[in-house]
Order: structure tokens, then sequence, then C-alpha cells
């Protein structure tokens, strides 16, 4: 089941995927309620990889599957003073 939600999450930036080399491809907000959301691929959305391991407010367009939750993020902001 899919639908489409626009909301603002908080929580920290992780890795999800690294290419052959080691470098992060893909990442998610890992929220305070420990809920995880995969960053879909968008430009806004490659911008947080600059993040890794920072707390940021995201918001964005969410996406529900049956065993995933995806944001394409629309815009951010640190929560650290970066």
């Amino acid at each position: 089941m899919e639908n489409n939600v626009t909301t603002r999450i908080r929580g920290i930036v992780v890795p999800m995927e690294w290419d052959e080399m080691g470098f992060v491809i893909s990442v998610a907000i890992a929220t305070y309620s420990e809920e995880k959301y995969i960053v879909d691929d968008s430009p806004v959305g490659w911008k947080l990889k600059e993040f890794l391991r920072k707390k940021v407010t995201v918001e964005g367009s969410v996406t529900h599957t049956e065993s995933e939750r995806i944001i394409t993020v629309t815009a951010f902001r640190s929560d650290t003073g970066e």
C-alpha cells in the first residue's frame, strides 16, 4: 500500500548504501522514535550526504510501502548549527 503524506521529521542522517570504493551513495534519517526514513534520490536529498551523523529537521513527501518509508526531501536544516 502506498500513500504520499507531506511531513516534517527530526533525526540523524545515517548511511544506507556504499559503493565498491566505500563512498556513501544513499542515506536515511533515523528518527528519535526509532523509525527510519530512506531519503529518495533527489537534488535536495543528495545534499544530506554532507550531514552524515548530524541532527537535522527534514520536510518532504513520504511514501509508505509495506516494508519502507521513503521521503522525497523538499527542504532541510541542520539542528547542530552548521
